[in-house]
């Protein structure tokens, strides 16, 4: 007789062998250092990435680089715009599938209402930059569809660099002194510690790609709560900064007109004190005042003028716009924009436009967890506090995938030589909702059921309008 494989895996509930299942880590993140910081505080520095740690105010103005706003922003934009709904876990059960989508329906107009939600999602997705951003929200409740739900009022964005964290991940806020009693002292200010559920519950906190640092790099140790795309391009940004300078310094040196030398007669007092006169009349230009001796009719006072020449300004400029910039477009947003003509263009421009699409849906889906654990989870917990947490709905950006247009006539082909599909799959590509049993809804003319419209009457409607494939009308 065969013995059934539960017997076979009973050994792994031995509890000398079992992980802890305490949820806590055997070695807390801060003594993985050579060295502790903010022994006092128990807090990770206050310059947690490159930019801080090197300079405080390059940290500020590289953020307001236009190259980086323009990039930084572009991307931004495009995440914030992708159409999102709640959908329902598979955890529901059947007989609570209706009841629980009208739950989900208030839930989700809730947060539609929630007032320039776009803009809310774009200072939440600063954390890109910064490693962590936040927002401050204030909550009211509202009846909606008969359910009282906990919803947000107003809210205002966090700057990132206010954002501090403690050994043990307890956020908190950087604060004036004079003004909040309950600050502590940190490393560079006083910051407000979110101990308090009630208060922590006010502010949204995203993070973006946590990082270990190294073991004897200490101070950079806070980036394990979110590191940005700052702190990656610093150095870059550094030198393309400093190369800038150099192209300013050139040209003040050489100034429009170039170079005039004016040369007094060597040894003549008198000359040298005419030829400074004349000097000091050349109001704006770059002069320098040699002595010469005579020889003869040759020689003595006189002006030379050494023209500036294109080459060293062209190399600065190439270095900054067509290295430094590009590189810097290339990291937020997959590759620089190129503005071309031709067959070679349209290709680039395919690939940049599959890299940026990446890059956005990976945007997505950071901003969906934060969505998800700091919005949803408590408008959920607060307002139906009866509610299992495996049946909370779940925010969803809906993110087309590319060949969505192919998979639905494949959809529509199979379904016409009777072969079935499953239902489930095509709401996921095309994003709709699965109807409610009150609701109004599509069926194929001819079925068995009552159908509220005609779905091929539809289809023809939408080809009429070009929203369709001429397959798909078919």
């Amino acid at each position: 007789m065969v013995e059934p494989l539960a017997t076979e895996f009973t050994q792994l509930n031995d509890p000398g062998t079992k992980p802890d299942a305490q949820g806590r880590h055997l070695l807390p993140h801060f003594i993985t250092f050579s060295q502790l910081v903010n022994l006092a505080s128990r807090s990770y520095r206050y310059t947690f990435d490159e930019a801080l740690r090197h300079n405080r105010f390059n940290a500020v103005a590289m953020r307001r680089d236009p190259v980086v706003f323009y990039s930084l922003r572009l991307r931004q934009i495009a995440t914030s715009q992708i159409s999102w709904k709640l959908e329902q876990p598979q955890s529901v059960p059947k007989h609570l599938m209706n009841k629980h989508a009208r739950l989900t329906k208030a839930i989700e107009q809730s947060i539609r209402d929630i007032p320039r939600f776009h803009m809310m999602l774009i200072a939440l997705l600063e954390c890109v930059w910064y490693g962590k951003s936040a927002v401050q929200v204030g909550w009211h409740e509202r009846i909606i569809d008969g359910h009282r739900i906990l919803c947000i009022k107003h809210w205002i964005p966090v700057n990132g660099d206010k954002i501090r964290f403690k050994w043990d991940g307890t956020p908190g806020i950087m604060v004036n002194a004079a003004v909040d009693e309950q600050a502590e002292p940190t490393d560079l200010s006083m910051v407000h510690w979110l101990y308090d559920e009630r208060d922590r519950s006010q502010f949204i906190i995203a993070k973006y790609e946590p990082e270990d640092a190294d073991f004897f790099d200490g101070e950079l140790a806070g980036a394990v709560h979110g590191v940005g795309l700052r702190s990656r391009l610093y150095w870059l940004w550094h030198l393309k900064t400093t190369i800038l300078s150099y192209m300013l310094d050139y040209l003040q040196l050489t100034g429009s007109n170039g170079l005039l030398i004016f040369f007094y007669e060597e040894g003549n007092a008198k000359s040298l004190e005419e030829v400074r006169q004349a000097v000091e009349n050349q109001m704006g230009q770059h002069v320098l005042l040699l002595p010469r001796r005579r020889d003869g009719g040759q020689g003595g006072p006189g002006v030379m003028n050494i023209p500036p020449t294109g080459n060293g300004i062209a190399l600065f400029e190439t270095l900054v716009s067509n290295y430094f910039d590009d590189l810097i477009q290339s990291t937020i947003l997959g590759q620089p924009f190129i503005v071309t003509s031709g067959k070679s263009s349209i290709a680039n421009y395919n690939i940049h436009q599959d890299a940026f699409g990446r890059i956005v849906k990976y945007d997505a889906t950071t901003l969906e967890d934060v969505l998800n654990n700091e919005l949803i989870h408590r408008v959920c917990k607060f307002s139906f506090p009866t509610l299992p947490e495996d049946m909370y709905p779940r925010f969803r950006f809906i993110i087309d995938p590319p060949n969505a247009d192919a998979m639905l006539n494949y959809a529509l082909m199979l379904s016409q030589m009777g072969i079935p599909v499953d239902a489930n799959q095509l709401y996921e590509i095309t994003g709709l909702a699965k109807p409610r049993d009150d609701e109004q809804i599509v069926m194929q003319s001819g079925s068995n059921l009552s159908p509220s419209l005609d779905l091929n009457q539809l289809l023809k409607e939408l080809a009429a309008q070009g929203l369709l494939s001429s397959q798909n009308e078919a």
